[in-house]
């Protein structure tokens, strides 16, 4: 016998047909590319709608958001490369010191008095 639905199940079946089907999906059209953003058709542009012309409005926000984003994002960038950059630095600059010799030193001392000793065994 088929498996029943249950109530919430349904619910949210109809709730989604209803959303599928409701004009805001059914009459989106296409988006418009924008400096590498999709800006939904439906964002006031100037568009002729019932006989009437759009403002432009809903554009120069999203113009607004992207030129935003993009500073976010520089910003961003920038204090987190900012101390990953000081951070390579001042390895740089420890590398060059005599106290890397000086454990370079140790170390190729520890391993040839390990293998001596190995040898020995």
């Amino acid at each position: 016998s088929p498996k029943k639905e249950s109530p919430k199940s349904m619910s949210k079946e109809v709730n989604l047909r209803s959303f599928l089907e409701s004009d805001w999906v059914s009459n989106f059209l296409d988006v418009d590319t924008l400096e590498d953003f999709e800006i939904p058709e439906q964002v006031a542009n100037g568009q002729m709608h019932d006989k009437k012309k759009a403002s432009t409005r809903g554009k120069e926000a999203m113009l607004e958001l992207i030129a935003e984003s993009k500073a976010i994002v520089k910003e961003y960038s920038a204090l987190l490369n900012e101390p990953f950059g000081a951070f390579c630095e001042s390895q740089r600059k420890w590398a060059e010191t005599d106290a890397v010799r000086d454990r370079e030193y140790e170390g190729d001392l520890l391993v040839k008095r390990l293998s001596s000793k190995h040898r020995t065994d």
